[in-house]
């Protein structure tokens, strides 16, 4: 009887730690595979909102040469907020998306909230997206650039001026607070259910050994 009973608490530890080094290894991998895709799926969110404002932008707005100010194509007025309001409004994508238009690397138009919860108007772009942008001229997505002192997913693109010269930026951005958010839900989802497949399968293991033991 207690040879028995040794032999069945041994198969008992080695199903145990069967399934359960099963599990986590396939929790582990499932949550490598959810971050990668909620990553890969914000960065296409975030350049297509970027290069979506850049195209409504150019169609109806320039930086002139004279005093570098954005202004209407039609008319030359001066673009105001409403005005920015309504391009960033066409833009279809999640809310949580910030938009700026920068005039050289200054903020001019933005959505980016000061810590007093005023615009960050006036404030400068991070020193490698201007080196980037606008001494390279390149469009310039990075999954952790700092703006206005808070970390984003963010993509800057080039505005140019009427003889070629990049004279600013569109930039849409996603606070990564909120970029991980899905991911870090979805995860923890993935994770309760391979708990509850760990605990049924060991529960059904061990009352199925147990019957053949008897």
């Amino acid at each position: 009887m207690l040879k028995k009973s040794g032999i069945t608490l041994r198969i008992v530890i080695l199903i145990c730690i069967t399934v359960c080094s099963l599990c986590a290894v396939i929790t582990a991998v499932g949550a490598r595979m959810i971050y990668s895709y909620t990553e890969i799926g914000v960065k296409n969110e975030i350049q297509t909102a970027a290069r979506t404002l850049k195209k409504l932008y150019d169609y109806e707005f320039i930086i002139n040469d004279q005093d570098a100010e954005i202004v209407h194509r039609d008319s030359s007025q001066v673009m105001t907020l409403a005005d920015f309001s309504k391009l960033t409004e066409l833009v279809d994508c999640s809310d949580d998306i910030d938009f700026t238009l920068f005039r050289n690397d200054i903020r001019v138009f933005t959505s980016v909230k000061n810590s007093d919860g005023s615009a960050a108007v006036g404030t400068k772009a991070d020193a490698d997206v201007a080196e980037n942008v606008i001494n390279k001229g390149q469009e310039y997505f990075n999954r952790k650039v700092m703006v206005n002192g808070q970390y984003y997913a963010g993509c800057y693109i080039p505005v140019s001026s009427s003889d070629g010269s990049t004279v600013g930026m569109c930039f849409a951005g996603k606070p990564l607070n909120a970029a991980s958010k899905n991911a870090t839900t979805a995860v923890s989802a993935f994770v309760t259910i391979s708990l509850l497949v760990l605990v049924v399968s060991l529960s059904v293991s061990i009352l199925y050994l147990r019957t053949i033991t008897s």
